[in-house]
């Protein structure tokens, strides 16, 4: 019975042996099953981290040249208001019969006193906001119905010539000013009274004077009559 045992333990140990085999075999062919599900990650990862850089890398080159093509719509955009701003003036400042003929701000009306009431302005709004859609949207507009070429003053000579005549109108109108203002009245006024005043004062001291030689002739004349006697 014991030797029947013995046998029996004998072989559940061996069974046991196997079953502790089979299941280091599973667990090393486990392992190393993970083990290259792990590499593979790994490899996947590195492989997405490269792509991720070399599309992060090309996004940088789109946002350099995304931001130099914005630069170069704000310079654009800058000349374009500069040179409408210089139009609008070059309009502004030519003679009515031309304005007249050409400006389409004053197209068909009559030539009258409102000619000469305007206000030179400048379209600003772009520049506060800076919204580049805003802005294409607007030189878009601009551009498909452009506003005709057609200036009064054609050499810089003869804008020279007209700031020239607006500096001598303004020195005529400010020396015009400066001579029948309320200022220049109330000095004049004060000159006036000045001066009397002051004629006013030579008299009583020419009278005093006046007196003063006569007492001297008379003290005179007094010695000279009582030296003879």
């Amino acid at each position: 019975k014991i030797e029947q045992s013995i046998v029996e333990e004998s072989i559940e140990h061996d069974h046991i042996i196997e079953n502790l085999k089979q299941h280091i075999k599973n667990f090393q062919k486990f392992l190393t099953e993970d083990y290259k599900k792990a590499c593979a990650k790994v490899s996947k990862t590195e492989k997405v981290y490269a792509e991720l850089v070399a599309k992060n890398s090309e996004f940088l080159v789109y946002v350099s040249t995304l931001t130099i093509l914005n630069n170069i719509l704000f310079k654009l955009d800058a000349i374009r208001s500069v040179l409408k701003m210089y139009r609008s003036y070059l309009v502004f400042v030519a003679p009515l019969s031309w304005r007249q003929q050409h400006d389409e701000t004053l197209r068909g009306k009559v030539q009258s006193i409102q000619f000469e009431s305007g206000q030179f302005a400048t379209d600003n709004d772009l520049v506060e906001t800076l919204d580049i859609d805003k802005m294409v949207e607007a030189a878009r507009i601009e551009l498909k119905n452009p506003l005709p070429a057609r200036l009064c003053f054609k050499t810089p000579d003869q804008m020279i010539y007209l700031f020239r005549t607006m500096e001598l109108q303004s020195r005529e109108y400010l020396t015009q000013l400066s001579k029948t203002d309320a200022p220049f009245r109330l000095l004049q006024e004060r000159i006036k009274q000045l001066k009397q005043a002051t004629k006013q004062e030579l008299d009583y001291f020419q009278y005093y004077i006046d007196s003063i030689n006569n007492e001297i002739s008379r003290e005179t004349y007094n010695e000279a009559h009582l030296q003879e006697k």
